[in-house]
C-alpha cells in the first residue's frame, strides 16, 4: 500500500488493486476466455460437418469409379470370363476405399477380390450394388457387380481431414482472440487502468491536474479526463471556499464568545418550558442564576424575575406569535440587600426552536429617571412638591376619596413675609421658608402632602378625613405655629399665615377647582384681619 495526500491534510492509504479485480486482466482474460469458447464451438460444428461431407465425398468418388469400369465388368459378365472379371475387381482393390468386390454373371459369381464380409455373401447393407447391362442391349441385365466400402479407411481419411481443417480454425480463433484482446487492452482498458493510478495519486489539496493518455486525446477517455480535472478544479474551489468559510466561522465564534462571556449585557437562551437553557456570566450576575442552581432547582425565568409565570409566558408568546423582539422591564429586589432593582429584558423568537434573549440592569437609569421626574416635581429649596408634583399625587388621592375618607385641600399664604426679606434679605427669607416647611410637615400625618406653590404659598392636602373638622384643627394649628418667632443667625423674625380651606364633596370634583376654592377662602381670611383661616363655602 502507498500513502497520497489528501486534500484535508491527511494522508489517505491507497490499496493495490489485484489482478482478480483489475479491469485489464478481467478483460482479457474474458475476451480470450470468450473467444475459447466460440472457437471450440465453431471448431467442433466444423469438424462434424466436414467430416460428414469428406465422407460423401469418397463414397461419391467410389460410384465415380464403378461407372468407369461398369463397361468392362459388363463385357466380362456377357462373356462370362472369369479372368477379365478377375482384373477389373483386382484393379477396383487398388482403391482403398474398396474392402472386396463381386461380380456376377446372371446369379453365378464371376469374380471375387478382397475381403469376404461375414454375411455368407449377402450383400451388406452399406455395400454398393450396381447392375451390369449387355453391351449390345442396354435394357438387359445380365449380371451385377457388389462393392464392399472399406468404411473405416473412409471414416479415418474424412476424420483426419476434419481434425486438420478444425486445428487450423483453433489455431485461427486462439489468434483472433488474441489479436481482440491486445487491441482493446491498447485503446481500452490499458488507458482506464492509466486514468485509474493518475486518480489515486493526483494531489488535489495542491489542484494538480490529470493528462490524458497518448493517443487519447479526442477520444472518450480523453473527454473523461478533462471531465475529472474540471472536476478537480471545482472541488478544489470549493475546497478553497469551506476553508475560507470554516476560518470566518471560527473567527466569528471566538468574537461571539469573547463578546458572550465579557458582556455587561445578559445574554441566554429560553426553551419552550421557559428554562434557560444557557447563559453568560453577565445573566448570571443581574439574575443571580446561581441561586438557584446551588439549591439544584433548575433556572426559570419567571422565577429569577420574581413574577407570575404567565407573565412570563405572555411575553414569549408574543414575541413568537409577532415575529419580532418583544421587551418589558421588571422590578425586582436586590439580590444582595432589599434595594429595589430593575431589569430590562427583550425576548426574540428565531423559528420554532428556542428562544434568544438579552438582560440589562436598568436600576440606574430608572434610579436617574426617578431622580429627575422628582426634581422636576420637587421645590429645589425646600424639599417639598411643587405644583406639578401636587397635582400628580392630588389626582391619586381624589380618584380614592369617598364619604367616609374626605380629602381637604389648604392654602397657606405668610403674612408680613415681604417685609423680612426686604429687612434682613433673601437668604434669611429662604431659611424662613424652610423652617415653615418643616414646621407644616411636623403638623400631618405621614399620608397627607405638602406642597410650595411659589414664594411664601404653601399648599397642604390632607386625607382620610372624617370630617371638615379635622382639617379646621390642623389649619389652626399651622396659623398658631407660622406666628411663632422665628431666630435666624443674630435676629428674630416673626410672621402669620392665612389660610384656606376646601374639602371635596365628591370624588369627580377637579383637584384645579379644589385648588381655587382653597384660595377663595383664604382671600377671606385675609379680608378678616390675617392670621386666621376660612372654609370655603362659609361666610
Amino acid at each position: 500500500m502507498s500513502e497520497l495526500g489528501h486534500p484535508d491534510g491527511r494522508e489517505r492509504t491507497v490499496t493495490p488493486i489485484r489482478w482478480r479485480t483489475s479491469i485489464v486482466a478481467r478483460t482479457t482474460v474474458q475476451l480470450i476466455g470468450l473467444s475459447v469458447v466460440i472457437g471450440l464451438i465453431v471448431v467442433f460444428l466444423s469438424a462434424w460437418v466436414l467430416e460428414r461431407h469428406e465422407h460423401e465425398r469418397l463414397v461419391d468418388n467410389l460410384g465415380e469409379l464403378i461407372a468407369a469400369i461398369e463397361r468392362t465388368a459388363s463385357v466380362a459378365a456377357f462373356a462370362n470370363d472369369p479372368q477379365l472379371a478377375a482384373e477389373v475387381a483386382g484393379g477396383l482393390l487398388h482403391t482403398q476405399a474398396v474392402l472386396s468386390v463381386r461380380i456376377y454373371s446372371g446369379n453365378d459369381l464371376l469374380a471375387e477380390a478382397g475381403e469376404s464380409p461375414a454375411m455368407d455373401r449377402l450383400p451388406s447393407l452399406d455395400s454398393i450394388s450396381r447392375p451390369l447391362h449387355s453391351p449390345f442391349a442396354s435394357e438387359e441385365i445380365i449380371g451385377h457387380i457388389e462393392i464392399e466400402p472399406a468404411r473405416q479407411k473412409i471414416r479415418d481419411e474424412a476424420a483426419r481431414y476434419a481434425y486438420l481443417v478444425a486445428a487450423l480454425l483453433a489455431a485461427l480463433a486462439v489468434a483472433m482472440a488474441s489479436a481482440v484482446a491486445w487491441v482493446v487492452y491498447r485503446t481500452v482498458t490499458r488507458p482506464i487502468k492509466g486514468v485509474a493510478d493518475g486518480l489515486h495519486a493526483l494531489d488535489i489539496q495542491h489542484g494538480a491536474q490529470m493528462a490524458p493518455p497518448a493517443g487519447g486525446e479526442h477520444n472518450e477517455i480523453g473527454r473523461l479526463v478533462r471531465d475529472v480535472n474540471a472536476l478537480v478544479r471545482r472541488m478544489d474551489a470549493a475546497l478553497v471556499a469551506e476553508r475560507a468559510l470554516r476560518e470566518e466561522r471560527e473567527q466569528s465564534e471566538r468574537r461571539f464568545r469573547m463578546i458572550f462571556e465579557n458582556s455587561e449585557t445578559g445574554i441566554f437562551v429560553l426553551d419552550a418550558n421557559g428554562y434557560l437553557q444557557s447563559w453568560n456570566p453577565a445573566m448570571a450576575r443581574i439574575v443571580g442564576v446561581d441561586r438557584f442552581q446551588g439549591a439544584g432547582m433548575p433556572p426559570r425565568l419567571d422565577l429569577l424575575l420574581g413574577i407570575p409565570a404567565h407573565e412570563a409566558a405572555a411575553l414569549a408568546s408574543q414575541a413568537r406569535r409577532q415575529k419580532m423582539a418583544r421587551s418589558e422591564d421588571f422590578r425586582l429586589s436586590d439580590l444582595s440587600g432589599g434595594q429595589e432593582r430593575w431589569v430590562n429584558v427583550v425576548l426574540n423568537a428565531l423559528g420554532e426552536g428556542p428562544m434568544y434573549g438579552v438582560a440589562n440592569d436598568i436600576s440606574e437609569r430608572k434610579r436617574a429617571i426617578a431622580n429627575v421626574l422628582s426634581m422636576a416635581e420637587r421645590d429645589p429649596l425646600t424639599g417639598l412638591f411643587n405644583r406639578r408634583g401636587l397635582q400628580r399625587i392630588a389626582g391619586r388621592v381624589l380618584h380614592a376619596a369617598d364619604e367616609q375618607r374626605k380629602v381637604a385641600v389648604l392654602l397657606v399664604d405668610l403674612d408680613g413675609f415681604k417685609a423680612v426679606n426686604d429687612t434682613h434679605g433673601h437668604e434669611t427669607g429662604d431659611k424662613l421658608l424652610v423652617r415653615i416647611s418643616q414646621s407644616i410637615e411636623s403638623l400631618v400625618r405621614k399620608s397627607d402632602f405638602v406642597a410650595r406653590l411659589g414664594g411664601d404659598e404653601f399648599a397642604v392636602v390632607l386625607t382620610g378625613l372624617a370630617n371638615a373638622e379635622a382639617a379646621s384643627q390642623i389649619a389652626g394649628k399651622i396659623v398658631a405655629a407660622c406666628a411663632e418667632a422665628v431666630p435666624i443667625g443674630e435676629v428674630v423674625v416673626r410672621v402669620g399665615a392665612s389660610v384656606g380651606i376646601a374639602v371635596a364633596s365628591n370624588p369627580d370634583e377637579p383637584f384645579d377647582a379644589l385648588l381655587n376654592g382653597a384660595d377663595q377662602a383664604m382671600y377671606q381670611a385675609k379680608r378678616a384681619g390675617k392670621s386666621a383661616f376660612r372654609i370655603r363655602g362659609e361666610g
